[in-house]
């Protein structure tokens, strides 16, 4: 009985030390925006975001998160674990998180941190298929956005449902051969790493003889 009791006095502790703690935009561990408390609006409310919200703000602003996330990582390093709530445990402590698709609360994370360190900066944001695309067309509160590994008919498309309303950069599997093909879809920057991936180094000495 009374460790049931005692549980219930830390949860309340905590769930109190949570609600007098300022929240946090960004948490320096995970090297991701955090969730602020969400804006109440009927439409909001009807289609249950708001509650979603509130659900990834209770998370992400518990007092005492980043100790129980540490916590939590080095039990599941101890028993060999490769992997932990969405994160690859990697080799030198290295930490590398699973690829999601675009999530509008992560936008409206970062806007609130720019304005917050009242900075002016620009927000690309990557997507892999149509699907990803129509998320952030629906949403908006982006400058750039990335269509990775997209073919050129695909990418064709895209360019065409974005029409104008954000600049497009083309990105993933391609090379010299391909540049003038993903140049004619109409996409306004294209990154090739195939222009450094294969560069031939040469170890040159300044040291006079």
């Amino acid at each position: 009985m009374w460790v049931a009791a005692a549980v219930l006095a830390i949860a309340v502790l905590l769930d109190l030390g949570s609600l007098i703690a300022r929240d946090r935009s960004y948490s320096e561990n995970e090297n991701r925006m955090l969730a602020g408390f969400p804006k109440l609006t009927g439409s909001e409310f009807v289609s249950g975001k708001w509650f979603s919200g509130l659900e990834s703000y209770q998370a992400d602003q518990f007092v005492g998160r980043d100790f129980w996330i540490s916590l939590k990582l080095g039990i599941d390093r101890f028993f060999g674990q490769k992997e932990s709530g969405g994160v690859y445990l990697g080799k030198d402590h290295y930490l590398m998180q699973v690829q999601s698709t675009p999530n509008e609360a992560a936008i409206d994370r970062t806007h609130a941190y720019l304005k917050e360190k009242g900075k002016s900066l620009k927000i690309e944001i990557e997507v892999r298929n149509l699907d990803e695309l129509e998320q952030v067309l629906r949403h908006g509160g982006v400058d750039r956005i990335m269509l990775d590994n997209f073919d050129t008919d695909t990418l064709r498309e895209a360019v065409r449902r974005i029409d104008g309303k954000y600049e497009t950069e083309a990105s993933g599997g391609i090379t010299e051969e391909t540049l003038r093909a993903y140049a004619e879809t109409g996409v306004d920057f294209i990154s090739v790493g195939a222009l450094t991936h294969h560069i031939k180094s040469m170890d040159i000495s300044l040291v006079k003889k």
